[in-house]
């Protein structure tokens, strides 16, 4: 990975530090937030491992993070109610190149690893199986799942999501599958978070 890569995830991280921390931090109980795992509750290059268990890293993860058994999804519930939180869903859902439903995404992955898992595809966004893999990750590592996606590849994401369309319309996979996941261009995501400086991030 390109250290402009890392350094982009860094500034995502940085930003949902600065809209979000201090609501989810007000809204944990201090069981919750003395664990280990939740020390730190907004991570990139954050890995999920649970034992000896494979886990994907997922590039920036929001937590409160669900390990040792554990299931906050109720949790993640409550968190997605806060008026904030609930404003950038809604702004994601307006910019998603795929329409998310929200009784679908409350309703899907009622055991996330953490409440929102992003991926962000640059380099790799040229092969359509890269995307799927990481909207396969979003999708189940996170209550919430972000693929971000650079403008010169928003091409390879339309023919995923096309052929998504048609796979499900044919019964070959669960309706339901990825409904949880925002796919957003990375102009759009900068705005949502005031992120600057992106030209020179990912091309």
């Amino acid at each position: 990975m390109s250290d402009s890569s890392l350094s982009y995830h860094k500034k995502i991280r940085r930003k949902l530090e600065e809209n979000f921390l201090s609501t989810i931090k007000n809204a944990l109980t201090n069981d919750v937030l003395r664990l280990r795992e939740n020390r730190v509750l907004i991570k990139d290059e954050c890995m999920m491992k649970i034992g000896t268990v494979y886990s994907p890293r997922c590039d920036v993860a929001v937590g409160p993070f669900s390990y040792r058994n554990k299931n906050y999804n109720s949790l993640y519930l409550r968190l997605a109610d806060l008026p904030s939180i609930t404003s950038f869903i809604n702004n994601l859902r307006t910019t998603s190149l795929v329409t998310v439903n929200e009784t679908d995404f409350f309703d899907y992955n009622n055991n996330p690893r953490c409440f929102m898992s992003i991926e962000v595809e640059d380099r790799t966004a040229r092969d359509v199986k890269h995307l799927l893999g990481s909207m396969m990750n979003c999708s189940l590592m996170g209550k919430l799942g972000i693929l971000v996606v650079s403008d010169r590849h928003l091409a390879n994401a339309t023919r995923l999501l096309r052929y998504l369309h048609f796979v499900k319309r044919v019964g070959k996979i669960r309706a339901e599958l990825f409904t949880n996941v925002f796919v957003v261009p990375k102009n759009c995501l900068n705005e949502l978070l005031q992120i600057s400086d992106i030209q020179t991030l990912i091309s």
